[in-house]
C-alpha cells in the first residue's frame, strides 16, 4: 500500500477509535468474538419455550400499575373534553377502538403512521416479502442485503406496540363483549409469536434492545389486558415463560448494548431489572437486579448532560432514553433504593430541555438527529410526533409537577397513577430564549415562532453533518425543518443522504459535507465550532435576540473555508446572516439550502440576498414517487414527503456573504435588505451591530 493510501488508513482507524471510544471497541471486540466463536450459541442455546417453577409464577408481578377499564373510564368521565387533536376520529375511545380491531384482524400499525397485513411468521419483511430463516440469532447479520431490506421492518411488529395498543381498546371498550375481543386477540398474537420464534431462533432475537422493548410490552400487560377471562393459567405462565427468555437474552448478550454508548443500553439495563423485579424468586432475579441498576444509573449518568442534553443528538432517541428510565423509576418503587441524586438531577434537566424546544401548538419539537419511529410504553391517542404524554408523565413521576393543562396527554397519567391525587397547576410557560453550554443548542422564541440552532465541537459520535443548521417554527408550523432519517438500509441510499449537510439549512462547500463520513453510523473529522456570542440586543434602541457563531468542518484536506452564521430575531422577523471566508485561495462552489414546509402560513415570506441564483424547487413540482432526498421530510420512519427547496449557489474564490430574511406578516415588513447585506429596521440601519469579520 502506497504511504498515502497507509496514512489514509491510519487516519480512519483514528477516526474511529476517536468515534467510538477504547470502552466501545472494546466491548464490540467482545461481542464479535463470541459471535464468530459461537459463544453465544453455547451460552443461549437454541430450544423450546422453558416451563417455570410454580414458586416463581406464584411470586410474579406486574410492577406497573394494574389499571381496569373502571380506571380509564372515571378519567374519561372527569375530562369529557378530551379529544386527540388532529385524529379521525372526534372521540378518544373511537381512536382506540378503530386501532384494535384492525389489529383483530391481521394487521399492524409499523412507525405509528402505515398499517399493513401481519407477517404470518413475524420473521418476513412485510414490504419485500422476504423471508428470514429460522435459525440461531448470532447467525443471522442484521444488514443482509437488499434483498431482505432493513431489518427494522421486520423487528418493528416485534417491539410489541401492538400490546398497548389493544391494551388501550380493552380499557376503552363499552361492554365486557368487546373488551374480550381485544384480550382474547391479545393472547393470540403472543401464542402465534411464541409459536414462530422460539427462544434465541430466527432474526427477532438477534438485538437485545429489541428484546427489551419486548419484555417492557409483555410486564406491563401482566398488569391489564392480561387479567381477563380469556386469561387462562397457561396462558400467563407463558407470557412469564417469554418474559424470562427475554431477560436471559438480554443478560447473556448486553456487551453489544453497552458498547453503543446509547439508548441500547438503557433500554437492555431498564428491562434486565424490570424482569428481576417482575420475577422476584426467580434464580437469577438478583443478578438481573443488580446488573441491571448499575448499568443503568452508570448509563444515565453517562448519556444524558448536565445541561440535559443527549449523547446521541437526538431529540427522539432523547425520548426513547426518557422512556426507559420511566420504567426503571417505576420498577424502583418496589424496593427502598433510593434513586441515585446524579440520576434524578439528569433525569429532570433532560425533560426540562425538551420541554424547552417543544413548539406549543402541536407539542413537537424539532425533528433533530436520528429518528426511527420509537416509542415504547407509548399510551396516549396523541400523535408520535407529541412529546407531551411522556414529558407530563415523567414530569410528575420526579417532581410531582404538572408542564401542560389538562389534555389528552394526560392519559398515559392515568394509566400510571391514581387519577384523583393528579393535580397541580401547569408550569409557566417556557421561557423566551436559551444558551445550553455543554450540548451547545440555542434557542430564541417569540409569540408566534421559534428558532433553534446548534453550536457545538462534538465530543460523542455525531449523527448529522449539520451544525449551524437552522430549525424555525412559525404558529405553529415547522417551516424549515430537519430531515429525519427514513431509513438505515435502504437500497437508494436515502437514509445516509438525508444526514448530509445538502439536507439541511445551512450551507455546503464544493457538495460536501462538514465531516467526511466513515462507516454505517460513523463521522470522521468532526466538526469544530465556536460561539461568538448569544442572548438579548438592544440595536439603536430596538430589542431584539442575537446569536453569532462559526464551524470549521471546512478546514480539512486542500480546504480552508470557515463559516460564520449570524441569527438577529426582531419581533417576528429573522435575520439570517451566512459568512465564508475564504483562506485558501481556491475557487469553490458554495450553496446556500433551504428546505421550505409546503403548508408554511399564508403570509411566510423568505429572500434571499447576495452572490448567485436562486433556485426553487415545489412541491408541486415534483414527482411523487421520485422525491430528492434535499427536498424531502421524514417525520416517521420510512415515509418521506416532499417539501419545497430554496437555493442559492455562487462559485468564486473570495469570500461571500449571504443574507436571508424571513417573516411571517400580512402587511410591509418593519425591515429593508439591500443585496451588500444592509439592514434598516424601522428606517434605521442597525447592520453594523451585527455584521463584521470573522
Amino acid at each position: 500500500m502506497s504511504p498515502v493510501g497507509n496514512r489514509a488508513k491510519l487516519s480512519s482507524w483514528a477516526g474511529t477509535l476517536r468515534g467510538l471510544g477504547l470502552r466501545s471497541l472494546s466491548l464490540q471486540a467482545l461481542h464479535k468474538a463470541r459471535l464468530k466463536s459461537g459463544w453465544y450459541e453455547r451460552s443461549l442455546p437454541a430450544g423450546e419455550w422453558r416451563e417455570l417453577d410454580d414458586s416463581v409464577l406464584r411470586s410474579a408481578r406486574p410492577v406497573f400499575r394494574s389499571t381496569t377499564r373502571e380506571d380509564l373510564k372515571a378519567w374519561r368521565t372527569k375530562n369529557p373534553g378530551i379529544v386527540p387533536k388532529g385524529q379521525v376520529h372526534s372521540d378518544l375511545a373511537a381512536a382506540a377502538l378503530a386501532a384494535g380491531e384492525r389489529i383483530a384482524r391481521g394487521e399492524l400499525l409499523y412507525f405509528s403512521s402505515c398499517w399493513l397485513p401481519r407477517p404470518a411468521d413475524w420473521r418476513t419483511n412485510p414490504r419485500t416479502g422476504h423471508p428470514t430463516p429460522l435459525e440461531h440469532w448470532a447467525t443471522l447479520p442484521p444488514f443482509a442485503g437488499p434483498e431482505q431490506g432493513d431489518v427494522k421492518w421486520i423487528w418493528e411488529a416485534s417491539r410489541f406496540d401492538w400490546v398497548y395498543q389493544l391494551g388501550r381498546a380493552w380499557a376503552f371498550s363499552t361492554s365486557k363483549e368487546q373488551a374480550e375481543v381485544f384480550a382474547t386477540a391479545f393472547w393470540s398474537l403472543l401464542d402465534d409469536w411464541m409459536e414462530h420464534n422460539p427462544p434465541n431462533q430466527g432474526i427477532n432475537w438477534r438485538c437485545g434492545q429489541e428484546a427489551a422493548f419486548r419484555l417492557i410490552a409483555l410486564v406491563w400487560a401482566a398488569g391489564t389486558i392480561a387479567k381477563t377471562p380469556s386469561a387462562t393459567e397457561q396462558r400467563v405462565a407463558r407470557l412469564w415463560m417469554c418474559v424470562e427468555a427475554l431477560a436471559q437474552r438480554v443478560d447473556r448478550a448486553m456487551a453489544h448494548g453497552l458498547s453503543q454508548n446509547n439508548n441500547h443500553s438503557l433500554s437492555e439495563s431498564a428491562a434486565l431489572f424490570l424482569a428481576g423485579t417482575a420475577l422476584p424468586t426467580h434464580p437469577l432475579a438478583a443478578q438481573w437486579y443488580g446488573k441491571g441498576m448499575r448499568h443503568f444509573v452508570r448509563e444515565c449518568e453517562r448519556q444524558f448532560k448536565p445541561d440535559g442534553g443527549y449523547v446521541q443528538h437526538s431529540f427522539n432517541y432523547a425520548r426513547v432514553a426518557l422512556r426507559d428510565a420511566f420504567v426503571f423509576l417505576t420498577a424502583l418503587d418496589h424496593y427502598e433504593d433510593p434513586l441515585p441524586r446524579v440520576v434524578r438531577e439528569r433525569l429532570i434537566a433532560a425533560t426540562e430541555f425538551l420541554y424547552q424546544v417543544q413548539d406549543d401548538a402541536s407539542g413537537q419539537v424539532p425533528n433533530y438527529g436520528a429518528n426511527d419511529g420509537a416509542n415504547v410504553l407509548s399510551l396516549s391517542g396523541c400523535a408520535y410526533e407529541d412529546f407531551r404524554p411522556l414529558l407530563q408523565l415523567l414530569s410528575w413521576k420526579l417532581d410531582g409537577r404538572r408542564l401542560y393543562e389538562s389534555g389528552p396527554w394526560d392519559e398515559e397519567l392515568a394509566w400510571h397513577f391514581d387519577g384523583d391525587a393528579l393535580q397541580g397547576e401547569a408550569e409557566p410557560r417556557r421561557r423566551r430564549s436559551f444558551g445550553r453550554e455543554q450540548s451547545g443548542y440555542f434557542g430564541i422564541r417569540t409569540e408566534r415562532s421559534f428558532g433553534l440552532l446548534r453550536c457545538h465541537s462534538f465530543g460523542t459520535r455525531p449523527g448529522d453533518a449539520d451544525m449551524l443548521a437552522l430549525d424555525l417554527w412559525m404558529d405553529g408550523c415547522n417551516v424549515l425543518p430537519d430531515r429525519g432519517s427514513y431509513s438505515y438500509n435502504d437500497p437508494e441510499g436515502i437514509g445516509q443522504q438525508l444526514r448530509g449537510t445538502a439536507c439541511h439549512n445551512t450551507v455546503t462547500i464544493d457538495d460536501l459535507d462538514q465531516m467526511t463520513p466513515g462507516s454505517r453510523f460513523l463521522w470522521l473529522n468532526w466538526t469544530r465550532s465556536e460561539l461568538g456570542g448569544f442572548g438579548a440586543r438592544r440595536l439603536d434602541g430596538w430589542p431584539g435576540w442575537h446569536f453569532d457563531g462559526n464551524h470549521r468542518g471546512y478546514q480539512r484536506d486542500n480546504l480552508d473555508v470557515v463559516h460564520r452564521r449570524q441569527v438577529l430575531q426582531l419581533d417576528d422577523e429573522w435575520i439570517i446572516i451566512d459568512d465564508l471566508a475564504v483562506r485558501d485561495e481556491q475557487t469553490h462552489d458554495f450553496t446556500l439550502h433551504w428546505l421550505v414546509a409546503r403548508d408554511a402560513p399564508e403570509d411566510f415570506q423568505i429572500d434571499v440576498y447576495g452572490p448567485g441564483e436562486d433556485h426553487w424547487a415545489r412541491a408541486s413540482d415534483l414527482d411523487q414517487d421520485t422525491i430528492p432526498p434535499s427536498a424531502s421530510v421524514s417525520r416517521t420512519y420510512g415515509e418521506l414527503t416532499a417539501h419545497n427547496k430554496l437555493t442559492r449557489t455562487a462559485t468564486q474564490p473570495e469570500s461571500l456573504r449571504w443574507v436571508t430574511h424571513i417573516h411571517c406578516s400580512s402587511g410591509d415588513s418593519d425591515s429593508i435588505l439591500l443585496p451588500d447585506g444592509t439592514l434598516t429596521w424601522k428606517g434605521r440601519s442597525i447592520s453594523p451591530k451585527f455584521s463584521g469579520a470573522l
